[in-house]
């Protein structure tokens, strides 16, 4: 049915673009034929080479107006296909973080929250708007990595242990590699941001233990919205915290786990955090709504998942190369 659909597009296209051709030829003749009668015209007339002159000017100006409504054309075609592409890219990407956040009901909207809070951390920031627009996309996927964790361990509603706590780190490294070698800015900064959510200011981090400014600076705006919203969202196994509380566990972690300057900007536009936070707020237990039933081994829903991604990614691979040819 899909290709279906993109066929009649691509039909229509073309049907479009001949309408295009045959009005930009019928001009052309008409020019042509101006031209022509502007030349009989003179020479009737008996100008020499003032006419002459005025025939040159006469079709210089055509031809230029010609020349001038084609390349606007062709500039509103260019436009408009750039315009296609970067909706389809957002599409794809909103996409690709959905099916990771179906591998964990629990989250509840965790990404769309979170990366609302990456957005205003980072115009707070005196970023530019192409930049906070790009890592309010880009954070969406930074757990695009746990389509590949277990859902025995994914799902898990206890402790972890130490074993079950490595193969769940490694969710990042899985994130990278989906993610690596990106050809937009978009994907070039979900990779950067899926690789470094989980670094610490101080270096205790995983999986690389980069220091400070080492981790890049959407790394840092993530891990703390990541950590932030993570804990005013209820679990399963925890309940959510307050505002406050979640304020002061930020402060705690100054130059710890996050960049202090950060939360200088956090606690210096605190209202703005806390309108965020009442809007964001949803039922309190929004993982008592989700209907998931795992199989005992989790195979089948990481298959799935893997799948989804999979095929996305080859959507989202031919977009950028769609954007190359223009």
């Amino acid at each position: 049915m899909a290709a279906l659909r993109i066929g009649e597009r691509e039909r229509r296209r073309v049907v479009r673009d001949r309408s295009l051709w045959i009005s930009l030829f019928r001009q052309a003749a008409l020019f042509a034929v101006l031209v022509i009668l502007i030349l009989q015209a003179v020479r009737i007339a008996g100008w020499g080479i003032w006419g002459d002159i005025v025939t040159g000017v006469a079709a210089a100006t055509l031809v230029f107006s010609f020349v001038f409504k084609l390349s606007t054309c062709e500039a509103k075609r260019y436009d408009t296909a750039l315009r296609q592409l970067e909706v389809a890219e957002i599409d794809i990407v909103e996409r690709l973080a959905k099916a990771a956040e179906f591998r964990d009901d629990a989250t509840g909207g965790h990404v769309q929250r979170m990366s609302s809070y990456c957005g205003l951390l980072a115009r707070l920031c005196q970023c530019s708007e192409r930049d906070i627009d790009l890592i309010i996309l880009a954070s969406q996927m930074h757990d695009i990595g746990k389509i590949g964790i277990p859902d025995h361990i994914l799902l898990k509603p206890g402790k972890l242990t130490p074993e079950e706590r490595l193969i769940m780190e490694s969710h990042v490294e899985i994130g990278a590699r989906v993610l690596k070698h990106g050809d937009t800015p978009l994907v070039q900064m979900a990779y950067e941001i899926a690789l470094t959510h989980h670094e610490k200011w101080d270096g205790t981090g995983y999986p690389n233990g980069l220091v400070g400014d080492e981790i890049p600076m959407v790394g840092r705006i993530a891990a703390m919205c990541d950590v932030f919203e993570a804990l005013t969202c209820s679990r399963p196994y925890k309940r959510a915290w307050s505002f406050g509380e979640a304020t002061k566990e930020l402060l705690r972690q100054s130059g710890k786990h996050f960049d202090p300057k950060l939360v200088d900007v956090f606690m210096e536009n605190i209202d703005l955090f806390k309108d965020m936070y009442n809007r964001n707020r949803v039922d309190t237990e929004p993982w008592k709504a989700a209907v998931h039933i795992p199989d005992s081994s989790g195979t089948a829903s990481l298959f799935e998942s893997e799948e989804l991604a999979v095929s996305t990614i080859s959507l989202l691979k031919d977009v950028e190369s769609r954007r190359n040819l223009l």
